[in-house]
């Protein structure tokens, strides 16, 4: 199976250094762009299955990306993080506000529980029961548009990273990464390589 991770577009000035979670937010002209370029890389593959979180962001990146396809499934296990009292807020200001979970964070993000939200181990579960679902059924080529956690969970599940490695390689707000996972005949588990990390508009292969 080819697993196309596709993170939505750039978002406005306004949410530039901010924690955007669950929060319903629209592309900027210039995500608008970067999902039009992406449309061209999509354009280049047959897809079985298309899947998206169904924020507003990513809502609208799968809809640039893949204009006129029937059939796009909205999954919440894709959604971003529920950053809880850390929703829209720059690191500056959580430092000053929660400075206890501010020190945790940067120092166990595995094991990271937001006040009033989510955790990542609750965000890898999420992501780990999708992709537990998805290998069930017999894809070629499947697309993902979601956010950039949740890229960072599939990389460290698929990668078997640590999860500090996985999020070394966070892929920047509109672009494109390709993973090619391969079951191991005989036995119950599988390889993944890494064919794309991080391809838009300013990407050359």
């Amino acid at each position: 199976m080819r697993l196309y991770l596709f993170r939505h577009g750039s978002l406005p000035d306004s949410c530039a250094g901010r924690f955007i979670g669950l929060q319903e937010v629209p592309l900027s002209d210039k995500g608008r762009s970067e999902c039009l370029f992406l449309q061209k890389l999509a354009a280049k593959e047959q897809f079985d299955a298309v899947f998206a979180s169904p924020l507003r962001r990513t809502k609208e990146s799968a809809e640039l990306i893949f204009p006129g396809r029937d059939g796009i499934v909205f999954d919440d296990r894709l959604r971003e993080m529920d950053f809880g009292k850390w929703e829209n807020l720059t690191f500056e200001e959580i430092t000053r506000l929660y400075p206890e979970s501010a020190a945790f964070w940067t120092q166990k993000s595995a094991d990271m529980a937001f006040p009033g939200g989510g955790s990542a181990k609750g965000q890898k579960q999420a992501v780990k029961s999708f992709w537990d679902d998805l290998k069930a059924e017999n894809f070629d080529s499947v697309a993902v548009v979601t956010h950039g956690g949740v890229i960072v969970q599939f990389l460290s599940i698929l990668l078997d990273l640590e999860d500090d490695q996985a999020w070394r390689l966070l892929p920047a707000r509109g672009t494109l990464s390709c993973l090619e996972i391969n079951s191991v005949p005989g036995e119950n588990r599988f390889t993944s390589r890494v064919l794309c990390l991080g391809a838009g508009e300013r990407w050359q292969e």
